[in-house]
C-alpha cells in the first residue's frame, strides 16, 4: 500500500513540470516533515557549491549559492545518468527530522524525478549557451568580413587596379612607337608583361586567403599538402582523417593550419619546425597544430586567433591556445562531429570512449556475419538527409571515425521502439537472452548518452520511450577483411 507521503506529494505535484513541479515539491515536503526549510540546489560543476532554484519557508532564496551543512533535517543528493551528483533536496526543521523507512522511499522516488527535472534544466542553460556563443561569434565574424572586404577592395584598388592601369598605358605607347621603333617597343611589350606577371602574383597572393586551392576538389590532405610545400618553415601532417569532411569544417581546419604556419613564420623565434595531426577521438575531430619556437602566443581580441577561435565555434568546436614562454605554441581545436553528419555520407557507427570494447564486438560480428542488423534512432538518420536505401553501401565506423568494411543494405523497416521484436533482436547479435534484456540494455546505453543526444536533436531532456521510432537496417558485407579474422584491420575504401 502506498505511503501517505507519497500519495501526498504525487497528488500535490500532479499536472505540474519544470520550476513548478520543484517548488511544489519542496513546499509539501516542508509541510510533511513540519519542517522550517525545504530547497532544491543544483550543483555549479566543481566547485562544491549549489545554486538554490527552488526554496520554500526559512530556505536560501532562490539563485542564492549555498554549501549545504548538516542540520535537524536531512539532504538528499540527486543523481545524472553517469551517476554525478547534480543537485541535491535539502529539509531542515526546528526539531530533529528523521523520515521513516516509507518516508524515505517516498523522497527517493520524487528525487529521481526532480533530479531529470535539473537534466533537462541544464541540457536547456547548454543549448542557450551554445546559441549565445555561436551568435557572439557570428556577429563577430560578420564583421571581421565587412572589414576584410574593405581591405580587399583597398588593396585591389591601390594594388592590381593600378598596376593594370599602368599596364594600359604601356601597351598603348609600344602599339604607338612599334612601326617607327619596333626595338624600343619589344623593350615597352617586355616591361608589361613583367608588370603582368607581378599582377598575376599579387591577385594569386590575395585569393590564397579567400579560397584554399584544391580544397573543393581535393579535399583537407591535398590542400595541406599545397600549403606545407610552400611555407619557408618545414611543416610535417602526422594525421589526417581517411575520409571527406563537410565543407565548413575542411575550410576551418584549413585556414587554422594556415594562420599557424603564418604566425610561426612572422613570430615564433627559433622555430625549427612544425607538425599537423588531425584525427578523430570519441566522436569529435581533434586537430593539433604545433610549433617548437619559444611560445608567448596569445588571442588577441583583435587579431588572427580570435577570428580562428569564431571560426571554429561557428562550427561547433573550440580552440585552446597552449604557448607558455620557451616551450612553442599548440593550437587545438576539439569539433564534436555528431551534428555534421551528412547527407552525402552516410556511415554506421559502433562504440563509444569507455565502452570497454562493446563497439569493436559489434564490429567483428559484422566481419564474422553474426552480426546483419543495426537499430537505431530514426531522427539521426533525419540529420543525413532520410533512411538508407535498400542497395545502398554504407561505411562501418568506430567511435574514433577509423573505418572497419562496408555494408550493403539488404532491408529497412521503421518500428516504435516498442514494437522491436525477438527476429530482430537475433539479427542484431546484441548477446541479449530476450527482448526484455534487449531493451533494458538499449535504455541503459541511450540513457548514458541522454544528454549528447538532446543537443543533436535540440530536444531539452529528452528520454528514450516505447513510441520512439527506430530505424532496423539489414544488411552484408561487401567489403573489408577477411570474416573470422581475429586481428582484423581497419580497411579505408575509396567512397568519396
Amino acid at each position: 500500500m502506498p505511503s501517505p507521503l507519497l500519495e501526498k506529494l504525487a497528488a500535490a505535484t500532479s499536472g505540474v513540470v519544470g520550476t513548478a513541479f520543484l517548488r511544489a515539491l519542496v513546499r509539501h515536503l516542508a509541510d510533511a516533515f513540519d519542517a522550517d526549510a525545504a530547497y532544491v540546489a543544483q550543483a555549479e560543476p566543481d566547485t562544491g557549491v549549489f545554486t538554490v532554484i527552488a526554496a520554500w519557508g526559512k530556505a536560501p532564496p532562490e539563485g542564492a549559492r549555498t554549501v549545504p551543512a548538516a542540520a535537524s533535517g536531512f539532504v538528499v543528493p540527486l543523481e545524472g545518468s553517469g551517476g554525478e551528483i547534480i543537485g541535491l533536496i535539502a529539509v531542515d526543521g526546528h526539531g530533529r527530522v528523521d523520515p521513516s523507512d516509507d518516508e524515505r522511499a517516498a523522497v527517493r522516488i520524487f528525487a529521481a524525478r526532480a533530479a531529470a527535472e535539473l537534466a533537462r534544466r541544464r541540457a536547456e542553460q547548454e543549448l542557450r549557451a551554445r546559441e549565445a556563443e555561436m551568435a557572439a561569434s557570428g556577429a563577430r565574424m560578420v564583421e571581421r568580413a565587412d572589414s576584410e572586404r574593405r581591405r580587399i577592395g583597398r588593396d585591389l584598388h591601390d594594388g592590381a587596379q593600378q598596376r593594370l592601369v599602368v599596364l594600359g598605358q604601356r601597351l598603348d605607347i609600344a602599339r604607338r612607337v612599334l612601326r617607327d621603333d619596333p626595338d624600343n617597343a619589344c623593350k615597352m611589350l617586355d616591361a608589361a608583361r613583367s608588370e603582368m606577371r607581378a599582377i598575376g602574383e599579387e591577385l594569386r597572393d590575395m585569393a590564397r586567403g579567400l579560397a584554399p586551392a584544391g580544397l573543393q576538389q581535393h579535399g583537407l590532405a591535398g590542400a595541406l599538402q599545397v600549403l606545407a610545400s610552400r611555407s619557408t618553415l618545414p611543416v610535417e601532417v602526422a594525421g589526417l582523417p581517411d575520409r571527406r569532411l563537410p565543407d565548413p569544417i575542411e575550410a576551418t581546419l584549413y585556414f587554422l593550419v594556415s594562420e599557424a604556419i603564418a604566425n610561426a613564420v612572422k613570430h615564433a623565434d627559433g622555430a625549427t619546425g612544425m607538425t599537423v595531426d588531425i584525427g578523430f577521438r570519441g566522436g569529435a575531430l581533434v586537430g593539433a597544430i604545433a610549433d617548437d619556437g619559444h611560445g608567448g602566443a596569445a588571442v588577441d581580441p583583435e587579431g588572427g586567433l580570435q577570428g580562428l577561435a569564431d571560426r571554429v565555434a561557428a562550427v561547433g568546436g573550440t580552440l585552446d591556445v597552449e604557448s607558455a614562454a620557451g616551450a612553442g605554441t599548440r593550437l587545438t581545436v576539439t569539433i564534436p562531429m555528431n551534428r555534421w553528419r551528412i547527407e552525402r555520407e552516410p556511415f554506421l557507427e559502433f562504440g563509444f570512449q569507455g565502452d570497454e570494447g562493446d563497439g569493436e564486438r559489434s564490429i567483428q560480428q559484422i566481419l564474422d556475419g553474426v552480426k546483419t542488423a543495426s537499430v537505431s534512432l530514426e531522427r539521426e538518420w533525419a540529420l543525413e538527409g532520410g533512411v538508407p536505401r535498400i542497395g545502398e553501401r554504407l561505411p562501418v565506423r568506430d567511435y574514433t571515425g577509423r573505418q572497419w568494411c562496408c555494408v550493403a543494405v539488404e532491408r529497412v523497416a521503421l518500428l516504435p521502439f516498442g514494437g522491436v521484436g525477438t527476429d530482430i533482436v537475433a539479427a542484431e547479435a546484441s548477446g541479449a537472452a530476450n527482448v526484455e534484456e534487449w531493451r533494458a540494455s538499449h535504455r541503459t546505453f541511450y540513457d548514458g548518452s541522454r544528454h549528447e543526444l538532446a543537443l543533436l536533436l535540440g530536444e531539452p531532456g529528452w528520454r528514450l520511450t516505447d513510441e520512439e521510432p527506430m530505424v532496423i537496417i539489414w544488411f552484408h558485407v561487401v567489403e573489408g577483411t577477411v570474416p573470422g579474422s581475429a586481428s582484423a584491420q581497419p580497411v579505408v575504401d575509396e567512397l568519396l
